[in-house]
This record gives structure tokens, sequence and C-alpha cells, in this order.
């Protein structure tokens, strides 16, 4: 993992903020298109409803975003970096993630933890656990 690499993925987080803050996933496609791969793999932590199965290529996970965002109100969702992990070919993001829900009103916030997996300086693969602790175990357990 590179410096460039830490810097393309804060970069990300801030298009897919911008994205949820106009409720238009299209915001993030030229990040995406840009730093990973065509035959991108995101597979989601399978909490939150219609939050499970593996999605494939930018259009599945821009697809995936879509979704999520019609639970908040439009401009609410955020998504919140609170650290870096470099893991050599992998990078550990724990973040927060919420906003205002459509249907309640409520404000909610959930923390859980992306997996990249870079080759060749594209993201092959971004995995979400349900914390920090899962996320590095799965590392570690995939890198034995």
């Amino acid at each position: 993992m590179s410096a460039h690499d830490i810097e393309n993925a804060k970069a990300g987080y801030a298009a897919m903020n911008e994205a949820y803050r106009r409720n238009d996933v299209e915001v993030l496609r030229p990040h995406l298109e840009q730093f990973c791969d065509p035959d991108l793999v995101f597979q989601p932590a399978g909490i939150l409803p219609d939050s499970s199965g593996t999605r494939h290529r930018v259009d599945g996970m821009l697809d995936f975003m879509a979704e999520q965002m019609k639970a908040f109100t439009e401009g609410s969702m955020r998504i919140e970096p609170l650290e870096f992990i470099d893991l050599g070919d992998r990078l550990v993001m724990p973040y927060r993630f919420g906003g205002r829900a459509r249907y309640t009103g409520l404000d909610v916030d959930f923390s859980f933890a992306h997996v990249f997996t870079i080759r060749d300086e594209k993201c092959v693969r971004i995995d979400v656990f349900p914390d920090k602790a899962t996320a590095l175990a799965a590392v570690a357990a995939a890198t034995q």
C-alpha cells in the first residue's frame, strides 16, 4: 500500500459524501471508474435491511448505494472515516455511517469497517465488516 492509495481512498470518501449530499450516486462513478478494477467485487456486511449479497463492478456498488439512500432523507446520509490502517495489499478503514431515517425521522448512526484489497494500484475488492476487530481478524486469516 502506498501513501497514494490512502489519498485515493480519502478522495473516494469525499466523493461518496458529495454523492450522499446530492442524493446522486453518479457523482461517485468517475472516482470508482478511475481507481477500481473493472471486475470490482463489493461484499456488504449484510446487517442492515437489503444489504446482503455480493455486488459486482462499479454498477453493482452504485446500485447498492442507491438502494441505501432510499432509507434516508435526501442529503442526510454521511460516512466518516475514522482511520486508515495499511496492511500491505489491504487497507482497513473503520468508519461511522448514518443519517436521518426517511420513515421515522430519527437520526441513526452505525459503525462498520471497509477492507479494500488493492492490486496494481486498483481496488479489486471491498468487503464491509461490522467492526474494526472483525475486519482485522478477516485480513489476518486471509493472509495466513
